[in-house]
């Protein structure tokens, strides 16, 4: 295929790997994934293993270009673990090269930038992008392996990082500003006060004032 294959992480009834598709059984390991009429075992869910057994995922998702992989809670060590492992099958196997994450678009500007070119400390910029549940040790061994690989290949193979979330968007106001300020300066004092909101309020504010 000429096009590239989207990995997207979302949160949404359709899933990889479920609370209801993990089989344990006395021994640890193997568990199972589900996909229509498809079930096959899984020799482990960290990455840096044998893919042999992840081979019946290029039938799955043959000529598919949006990949969800979904996850039943948030900050399960082992639930991102696999997504670390199926993304570098998805790389290295049916060349995907964007990974597309439920955070602000924003705030995952600084991840990307740290993938593509190594810009900033990889601590910093994903703690940046703002939620708990990302900000594990799981996620940043996946954000190492994809900045070690991005040193591998060239410019057009490089894999990116990016959030599809609307909120946090203080930094998303600065960014249409500058922009606005270098591109259309007639307008440029306008949108300081339509962006403005932005830089006070969020919607992840507005969940918390609810909770308490």
């Amino acid at each position: 295929m000429s096009y590239s294959r989207i990995v997207a992480l979302v949160f949404l009834c359709v899933t990889t790997v479920n609370h209801s598709s993990l089989s344990c059984q006395s021994n640890p390991w193997p568990w199972t994934v589900s996909e229509q009429d498809y079930h096959f075992p899984l020799e482990s869910v960290e990455a840096g293993h044998s893919i042999d057994d992840l081979e019946p995922l290029k039938r799955v998702f043959q000529d598919v270009r949006l990949i969800a992989l979904g996850e039943a809670t948030h900050g399960t060590r082992e639930f991102f673990q696999c997504k670390h492992r199926l993304l570098e099958f998805l790389v290295r196997e049916m060349r995907c090269r964007l990974f597309a994450i439920e955070s602000s678009y924003a705030r995952c500007q600084a991840i990307n930038e740290y993938v593509l070119h190594g810009t900033g400390h990889r601590d910093e910029v994903l703690a940046e992008q703002g939620f708990w549940c990302w900000d594990t040790q799981e996620v940043a061994h996946m954000i190492d392996w994809m900045r070690a690989y991005n040193q591998t290949v060239e410019a057009s193979d490089k894999v990116q990082f990016l959030g599809f979330d609307c909120q946090l968007n203080e930094k998303a106001g600065k960014m249409i500003v500058n922009l606005l300020k270098e591109g259309d300066p007639d307008y440029y004092e306008t949108s300081l006060s339509l962006l403005a909101p932005l830089e006070k309020h969020t919607i992840l504010e507005a969940d918390e004032q609810e909770l308490a």
